[in-house]
């Protein structure tokens, strides 16, 4: 059984609260692919990504956010 966006937003999560920025941009991006129109998985990939240092990575997410506020 593959996991759902909930559950990958939550595991993303939970590695960037653990500061395991590269690891949390995997499941991220993942459930960023299954609802790209929430915006907080964009947000929280954002966030992952640029303390991955992958900023031109992480301007997309956080203008996706931006585009829709």
């Amino acid at each position: 059984m593959s996991e759902g966006a909930y559950e990958l937003f939550t595991r993303g999560t939970r590695l960037l609260e653990d500061g395991d920025f590269h690891a949390a941009t995997v499941p991220l991006a993942r459930a960023r692919d299954l609802e790209p129109d929430k915006t907080s998985i964009r947000e929280a990939l954002g966030r992952a990504l640029f303390r991955a240092q992958r900023y031109e990575d992480a301007v997309s997410e956080f203008s996706a956010v931006v585009e829709r506020a």
